[in-house]
């Protein structure tokens, strides 16, 4: 029974020595290729101020500012961006538990998102009330704060994008999951003549390969406020000083 134990404790050595020596060969391989050493993606996003992590419900990793922008998988060259996709130059490689990619494809993942099109319900400021629609997203006022936070339900938390998403689904609207997702639906709105429900788009100078490259979220409120969140204390009013203002990228109105 001993020397049984001991030959599967070996085996088991065996196996994981040989998986680690693939992905080793692997990784040695497409540097070579690259003529560079593979980039670490959790590294990328420490130097950018990101967030990265692992999920398990999809196996993927994840990477984004206030919300998740965008989900990676080892070994596969398609990433998803909210309900759409693009496709990078290498396939990423895993290796303890973090993400390796080649510089292009770091760059591919950090320029600015190819213009997409997608299938919203439209409706007008006729068809949902304003009013309702502000004092519905204050009833949520301090709930938590949580990175790709799943449906309130369940997580009774948000993030800057699941938030939105959540208030406009009550109301019949479904929207996609992510704030970049997000900024590809409604019309533009000049910042002069913003209305309370405009989805309001920002970025964060420094992050991404270009400043046009939407990063967080919220929803007008009036009085030169929004409704948001991005950390502590939760879901917030926020009011669009100078900060926020040097961040805004645009207005949308959904309809």
């Amino acid at each position: 029974m001993i020397l049984k134990k001991v030959f599967c404790f070996y085996l088991i050595l065996l196996i994981c020595y040989g998986v680690g020596c693939s992905n080793q060969n692997q990784i040695k391989e497409k540097s070579r290729q690259s003529n560079e050493p593979l980039i670490s993606l959790s590294e990328v996003a420490k130097q950018n101020n990101l967030v990265s992590l692992f999920d398990l419900n999809s196996n993927s990793y994840l990477i984004g500012e206030t919300d998740p922008i965008y989900r990676l998988k080892a070994n596969e060259t398609t990433v998803l961006s909210g309900n759409s996709t693009f496709t990078l130059p290498d396939a990423p490689l895993s290796l303890n538990g973090d993400l390796l990619l080649t510089k292009a494809s770091v760059d591919k993942l950090f320029s600015p998102p190819e213009p997409t099109s997608i299938h919203v319900q439209s409706f007008s400021h006729n068809t949902i009330n304003p009013d309702s629609l502000i004092s519905f997203s204050k009833q949520y006022m301090g709930t938590p704060y949580q990175f790709n936070a799943g449906p309130y339900e369940s997580s009774r938390a948000f993030d800057c994008s699941s938030f939105v998403q959540h208030v406009f689904g009550h109301f019949g609207i479904s929207l996609p999951r992510s704030s970049q997702e997000q900024s590809t639906l409604g019309t533009l709105v000049d910042r002069s003549n913003l209305r309370p429900g405009d989805l309001l788009f920002f970025y964060t100078p420094g992050r991404y390969s270009s400043n046009r490259i939407v990063g967080h979220l919220g929803m007008y409120i009036g009085n030169n406020e929004m409704i948001n969140t991005y950390g502590a204390p939760g879901v917030t009013i926020t009011p669009l000083d100078a900060y926020w203002q040097g961040r805004l990228l645009f207005a949308k109105r959904i309809g």
